[in-house]
């Protein structure tokens, strides 16, 4: 049997079985079940209901809409209970009908959106992790910078075409009246190479110029037209005049034809046999299109058509197969003036723009209708449009005006993204898309993953994720496989190149919140990405109602927010910004974020940097540039203290509780200060300028010292100190506290330990226990909070005037501090990076730090400085390692007890813990066992029981495989000795008897003193009754027994009365008969009662057994046991072939003890017979009686 412990220890052996989880209940799933009928029902439940509906009704609700079989009962409900948290993301524990709705659109929505986007990946396959930074990016408008590159080359004349060969990555310009196409390197530099058509006769120009993967084709102006192969060689593939002067030309693979506009103002099409170099080319279509020049021709794929613009101020839809003119394009306001070009893009809605002489660009939708294509126009542009481009595979085209400005748009929202301003304006004439780095004219993306590392990585333990925080998105990793799951990207206006600067989690991590370095901050879900919310703006103090105050604030250019802080019981937002604020928001209100406190005056209008909240003491601590930390009792809005080191940039700041003391970064110090008395307790000197830190002061497990490297084998206290200290003394006190750790190391003690990290990427692990414990600093206990009215008045506290009154008093107050060196206290050290680490971030369980570097990796440690996990945000696959030791198998564990207890309220459902045993394993197994799994597990719990293999003697191997093959007896061992005792004594008797020929009558004599105790027990409760009948059947017998086919007594009279013998024999019959029908009392499947009774469940029953061991004045001691229907059948089927079986063994072995008339009667009495009470619900009871003699078998 597959008990907890053994799944628990096989998927803890196995956490790659854990990374894969079947679930058909998932929220996506559960609300593809509800039909509009469905939905109706549950709208009329929820109407009842004006403020909501609670987690158990909604269960309810949902369980009975949904069908679902009685197994599948525990995984519905944790998937509603999962879904039921997921809508109800404000955390008020009530659902109303617009969340649902919401949710459900949402859901509908973000199927439809992956299905557009991941059209080109497969769909039964979980998404790499590349596809996932790709598919967010394609969602999103691309940012673009100047590039410092440039063409150095000379040219004699304009740039009239410019075409990008993806094949060999050139870039192949034509200059204004030029017979050379120049070939140039993707990044501007030219190449040693020139095409050129053959001069036979005078000066030939190039008129225009077409590139494909095999072929540069062009058109001259001596009507030829010239065909190179696309590689470094001037090869000719085919050259040919025409009659007709051609003015441009242009390959479209989907009708698969070269098409030329002519000077005749028509269209020709033709096919090039390039098998045939001297052949000509054909022409096999022909358009009389325009009456002015043609500027520009393009395919068109939905619908399959061309379509053409010329300086007539005309566009044009032709269909080539049948060679004529489909319709002609036309605005609300008809252009008149000249069409410069075309743009087509097929993807992301199969749009066609088109640029002339203005100031905006049209945009025309054919797919959607051919006659009423024009859906609108891009405006933005201050000057005349002078060319514009789609950027293939992307929403968005760039175009350029006259001066030279550039504008990227995004088709999908018709607005400019992004403007690319231009100091030096030139003439332009043409853009190029790099396509295989995605750069045009003189700008190129800037990539995803370009100068991009985390700034900061928090653990999200409701979706098990980490998330990590860089300037420009948001990137969420699975904490079970380490693999990228999602990125969060659209989070700022790409109008404004802003950059992403503090991250928060909101109320029981189902909402995050972000801020920019322009002061705003936003609020996002968690699960999905979508915004929320504005949680400020820039003017809010301005309107706010304490604005009369506001010339207490000191106005600057930087509104960057530094930090923030979230307190989930309060529903409080704290942030810190640069302006030396510090403001708090009320976010009790899902829909809008209110303003109710602003912190100024506190760092005399420096920067503030840092910032800490102690939940212990209810404290903030902020620290600024010029080194000082500002203490704020947070329950009554009032600074309650100022703490001066080194007037040099605070960088982190953490509490140590439920320790007084707080730990700052400061330059090269690390400083411990007691929050009491408001001093600094200790100076740390180090080498290197430390980044971050972060306090554990809950640990008990100490990690192992070990020297320090080289360059910090430093004194332990430096010799410049104030005179008057011994020096030798404070050396020796902090190598008694050395010793005194290594010998305690291994106690269950409570410890505290400063990490912090460094600019050369050194993280150092620092002991201050014994320091503290010298102090006689103690644990203090939590403050108790008051419900203060000061909390939620709104103010703009003003606390300039406290800070010079606290300036004051710890200047006349001033000690010195105790200052040593890095070694004093360090218990180990090593390279965690490669670069500078920006931020260290704490995981409570398991008890880890995370190290986030301008490497590119975010790092996973224990407290002893094992790596855990290591992710490089530029790399995937198997150059990152992921070993993140979280209990995934107890979280799930957790998972089913909250279903237990949402199904004992719903339906009073009261589990044994053997049954919560059982649907616990039952549970694991559905999510991450398969069938391979499950027999693998089965034969490790079968070798695990299995006996051993004995090496013994042939003999005694012949001993163990005859008693092997001896048939396993049902009786108990005492009572078994107590028969073979028995059994001795009636083959005595039986001698006795065969020697008297009339034995002498005995009244009732006692039985002998020597007998077992089931004779005893058969003397002391006989029945006369069947005492009676029994000695009838005696006084018939007149055959002499035959020869015993087992090893059964059988007795006869041993006087004439034969009272004594006839009740042994009478009763020896009836033990047999119980110890052989009768499963053992030991067994744990049955319980002897007298009826049968059924357990409140689904498909689950108590089965219960009524035999004849009331005769015996006792009961079985075997427990009730839960089994399915299907094994009560199976045990039914066997209990009746046993019992039958072993009744035919007693009456073949007694037959000779009966006569012909009593063989006949015990024959036709065994049958098999239904009592009336169990024939009163046949539906129900479906269960037999065994009716033998006078004893009756239920079942």
């Amino acid at each position: 049997m597959i008990t907890l412990q053994d799944v628990i220890k096989y998927l803890q052996d196995r956490p790659h079985m854990v990374i894969t989880e079947k679930n058909p209940y998932q929220a996506d799933r559960l609300m593809m079940m509800l039909d509009n009928e469905k939905l109706a029902a549950l709208e009329q439940e929820f109407n009842e209901h004006p403020n909501g509906i609670e987690l158990p009704n909604f269960i309810w609700l949902m369980k009975c809409a949904i069908s679902h079989s009685p197994d599948d009962k525990y995984d519905l409900v944790n998937g509603l209970i999962k879904l039921f948290f997921d809508i109800d993301i404000n955390g008020d524990g009530h659902m109303e009908w617009a969340e649902f709705t919401q949710y459900i659109i949402d859901a509908v929505i973000g199927s439809k959106d992956a299905q557009l986007y991941d059209a080109r990946f497969e769909r039964d396959r979980e998404m790499t992790e590349i596809e996932v930074l790709d598919r967010a990016y394609s969602r999103k408008s691309k940012r673009y910078d100047a590039l410092q590159e440039h063409d150095k080359s000379y040219h004699k004349t304009l740039i009239k075409n410019i075409l990008y060969s993806q094949i060999n990555d050139n870039v192949i310009c034509l200059e204004q009246n030029s017979s050379i196409l120049k070939f140039y390197s993707s990044d501007c530099q030219e190449r040693n190479f020139q095409l050129s058509p053959p001069m036979d006769e005078g000066k030939i120009f190039i008129l225009h110029f077409h590139v494909t993967d095999i072929y540069i084709a062009a058109v001259t102006s001596d009507r030829q037209f010239i065909f190179w192969e696309n590689s470094y060689s001037q090869r000719i593939v085919k050259s040919f005049k025409y009659e007709v002067l051609q003015t441009g030309i242009w390959f479209f693979p989907v009708h698969n034809i070269w098409i030329t506009a002519g000077a005749d103002y028509n269209i020709r099409g033709w096919n090039m046999k390039f098998n045939d170099r001297d052949q000509p080319g054909e022409m096999t279509k022909f358009l009389s299109a325009h009456m002015g020049p043609i500027t520009e021709i393009v395919e068109l794929v939905s619908p399959r058509m061309i379509a053409s613009a010329s300086h007539d101020g005309k566009i044009k839809l032709w269909d080539l197969q049948d060679q004529k003119l489909i319709t002609e394009l036309k605005s609300p306001q008809p252009n008149t003036r000249i069409v410069l070009g075309l743009s087509y893009n097929r993807d992301y809605g199969s749009n066609l723009i088109s640029y002339g002489l203005e100031i905006f660009i049209n945009v025309w939708c054919p797919e959607v209708s051919i006659t009423r294509a024009y859906i609108g126009k891009l405006e933005g542009h201050m000057t005349l449009v002078v060319a514009c481009r789609f950027i293939p595979n992307s929403p968005n085209c760039v175009s350029i005006d006259d001066r030279t400005n550039i504008r990227i748009w995004d088709i999908r929202s018709m607005s400019s993204v992004q403007i690319l301003p231009n100091d030096q304006p030139s003439v332009v004439t043409d853009i190029c898309i790099i396509t295989r780095s995605d750069r045009f004219v003189n700008t190129k993306q800037k990539g995803p993953n370009e100068e991009i590392y985390p700034i900061a990585v928090e653990f999200n333990v409701y979706y098990n994720a980490f998330v990590v925080l860089t300037k420009i998105d948001i990137r969420i990793y699975d904490a079970m496989s380490g693999k990228l799951k999602k990125v969060v990207n659209e989070l700022f206006d790409d109008k404004m190149q802003l950059d992403i600067s503090a991250l928060c989690f909101g109320g029981r991590q189902r909402k995050f919140f972000v801020s920019d370095n322009a002061g705003l901050i936003r609020q996002y879900n968690m699960k999905n990405g979508e915004f929320l919310k504005k949680v400020n703006q820039h003017n809010e103090i301005e309107k706010s109602e304490f604005a009369n105050k506001l010339a207490n604030i000191k106005k600057r250019d930087t509104l960057d927010i530094s930090s923030m802080i979230f307190l989930h019981e309060e529903k409080l937002l704290i942030s810190a910004s640069l302006d030396s604020t510090i403001r708090i928001y009320d976010e009790n209100d899902p829909e809008e974020s209110s303003l109710i406190k602003v912190f100024c005056g506190g760092h005399q209008n420096f920067e503030i940097l840092c910032m800490a909240y102690s939940l212990h003491f209810t404290m903030l601590a902020t620290g600024s540039g010029n080194g000082q930390i500002s203490l704020w009792d947070f329950e009554t809005s009032k600074l309650c203290g100022v703490l001066m080191g080194q007037h040099s940039e605070l960088v982190a700041l953490d509490f140590a509780d439920p320790y007084p003391i707080l730990v700052s970064a400061q330059g090269v110090h690390i400083n411990i200060w007691g929050l009491r008395q408001r001093v600094l307790l200790l100076r740390i000197n180090s080498l290197h300028t430390f980044t971050s830190l972060v306090v554990f002061s809950d640990i008990t497990q100490a990690p192992s010292r070990i020297e320090p490297l080289p360059e910090f084998k430093s004194p332990m206290v430096e010799q410049n100190k104030k005179k008057g200290t011994n020096i030798q003394e404070e050396i020796d006190q902090f190598t008694k506290d050395f010793q005194i750790y290594d010998a305690e190391k291994n106690n269950n003690k409570r410890r505290l330990f400063v990490y912090a990290s460094d600019m050369k990427g050194f993280m150092h692990v620092i002991n201050v226990t014994e320091f503290i414990q010298r102090k006689g600093i103690k644990e203090e206990d939590k403050q108790r909070k008051n419900q203060s009215y000061q909390l939620k008045r709104k103010d703009l506290v003003d606390a300039s005037k406290s800070v010079e009154t606290f300036l004051v008093q710890d200047e006349k107050s001033y000690q010195q501090p105790q200052i040593c060196n890095l070694s004093a206290v360090l218990l180990r050290q090593w390279a965690a990076h490669t670069l500078q680490i920006v931020k260290i971030n704490k995981i409570k369980d398991p008890i880890s730090f995370i190290s986030s570097s301008m490497d590119k990796h975010f790092k996973i440690w224990s407290i002893k400085g094992d790596l855990w996990a290591d992710v490089n945000l530029t790399k995937y696959g198997e150059y990152n390692y992921w070993k993140f030791p979280y209990d995934w198998v107890g979280q799930k564990l957790k998972d089913i007890e909250s279903v237990f207890d949402q199904l004992k309220k719903i339906e009073k459902e009261n589990l044994t813990e053997d049954d919560r045993e059982r649907i616990k394993v039952r549970f694991l197994m559905n999510k991450y066992f398969d069938k391979d799994a499950t027999e693998d597990l089965n034969k490790i719990i079968q070798a695990r029981y299995a006996v051993p293999e004995v090496q013994v003697v042939t003999k005694e191997k012949k001993r163990l495989q005859q008693s092997q093959s001896q048939k396993i007896s049902l009786i108990n061992k005492p009572i078994q000795e107590e028969l073979i005792k028995l059994n001795q004594k009636i083959k005595d008797e039986m001698l006795m008897r065969k020697k008297l020929e009339a034995p002498e009558p005995v009244d009732q004599p006692k039985p002998p003193q020597n007998q077992g105790l089931i004779q005893r027990l058969m003397i002391a409760f006989g029945d006369q009754k069947e005492q009676q009948q029994q000695d009838i059947i005696e006084s018939n017998i007149k055959k002499k027994p035959k020869a015993q086919k087992r090893d059964l007594p059988i007795i006869k009279p041993q006087s004439s009365s034969g009272k004594m013998s006839s009740q042994f024999m009478r009763n020896t019959q009836f033990m047999l008969t119980q110890l052989k029908t009768r499963p053992n009392t030991e067994s744990k499947k049955y319980k002897y009662v007298n009826d049968i009774k059924y357990q409140n469940g689904e498909s689950m029953r108590v089965m219960k057994v009524t035999t004849y061991q009331n005769f015996l004045k006792f009961q079985s001691a075997s427990p009730q046991l839960t089994v399915d229907d299907n094994e009560i059948l199976k045990m039914k089927c066997q209990f009746y072939k046993d019992m039958n079986e072993s009744y035919k063994e007693i009456d073949d072995e007694n037959e000779d003890l009966m006569d012909e008339e009593e063989k006949l009667r015990s024959r036709k009495s065994k049958k098999i017979v239904a009592t009336s009470n169990f024939l009163n619900n046949a539906q129900k009871n479906k269960h037999k009686v065994l009716k033998t003699k006078n004893k009756i078998f239920v079942i």
